[in-house]
């Protein structure tokens, strides 16, 4: 069983270097033996953008590697400021706004 803190701190430690100005959020979540990212921007992301966040769930996964039976899901979801972000998961990034 994998600890929800321990996807927290890997999604955390991704992230350096990879945040960009389109972001405005970042959550984790653990269900059923899999393991979603979800990215949530302000306007569609560019192909740039894409690939940062590609490149934050690849060292997530690098992370639990390791472990038997595991899924990782990716989703980048558009959601233009001002609009309420929802998810039942857990923030690891969460950019300020006023």
């Amino acid at each position: 069983m994998i600890e929800i803190y321990k996807i927290k701190l890997s999604a955390q430690r991704a992230l350096l270097g990879h945040v960009f100005n389109n972001l405005r959020a970042v959550a984790v979540d653990f269900k059923e033996n899999t393991i979603y990212i979800y990215f949530f921007c302000d306007k569609n992301p560019s192909e740039n953008e894409k690939d940062l966040c590609e490149d934050v769930f690849d060292e997530v996964i690098a992370d639990f590697v390791h472990l038997d039976k595991i899924d990782f899901r990716i989703e980048v979801i558009t959601v233009p400021y001002p609009q309420k972000m929802t998810l039942t998961g857990h923030w690891v990034y969460y950019r300020y706004e006023k």
